[in-house]
């Protein structure tokens, strides 16, 4: 969660006399992120994955032995086992990303344990590549998680891979 610090209230006249209000907003910290811990209900398992989304950026087409992989981690956080589904890739997924590893179906995590999917992107043009990885599992309020990926989209709208001009020495200059 985000704690802010707050000023106390003053009216016109307590400012103009120049009075210090009862607290005052930290003018440094004036938002601190608070992590919490807590139990689940019951002995429940609690999945969290992370990243929920992944940028692979500007990856241009290569050889299949260098694939780009980004390592997702499902996590229990719960006071109980946890039974993980399949991690599986959307059916409009770009053919691009694959699984490279991932847990079994029905593996189950013991509270406090995590696991990791490996999912790799090579593509085969520099076209924008979307994808999206579903986590199954037996958590009561989450039972199926989506994890977003792309690559090659963003700010550059041509998408064009890099190019070299050689400016000196000129073309024909021979080195010994």
């Amino acid at each position: 969660i985000y704690v802010e610090s707050v000023q106390a209230a003053q009216t016109e006249e307590e400012k103009t006399e120049g009075a210090i209000p009862a607290f005052v907003r930290d003018p440094l910290h004036s938002q601190q992120e608070v992590y919490l811990h807590g139990e689940a209900e019951k002995g429940e398992g609690t999945v969290v994955v992370t990243p929920r989304s992944f940028d692979f950026g500007y990856v241009y087409p290569k050889d299949e032995s260098h694939d780009e992989v980004a390592r997702i981690s499902i996590s229990n956080v719960g006071s109980g086992d946890l039974t993980l589904g399949d991690a599986v890739l959307d059916a409009s997924c770009d053919p691009a990303y694959s699984i490279v590893s991932s847990f079994s179906a029905d593996s189950v995590l013991a509270a406090g344990a995590s696991t990791l999917v490996e999912v790799a992107f090579n593509p085969t043009h520099d076209s924008p590549a979307y994808c999206g990885l579903i986590v199954g599992s037996n958590d009561a309020t989450n039972s199926s998680i989506d994890v977003t990926m792309k690559a090659n989209s963003g700010a550059d709208p041509e998408n064009v891979p890099p190019s070299v001009s050689i400016r000196s020495p000129s073309p024909g200059y021979e080195y010994n």
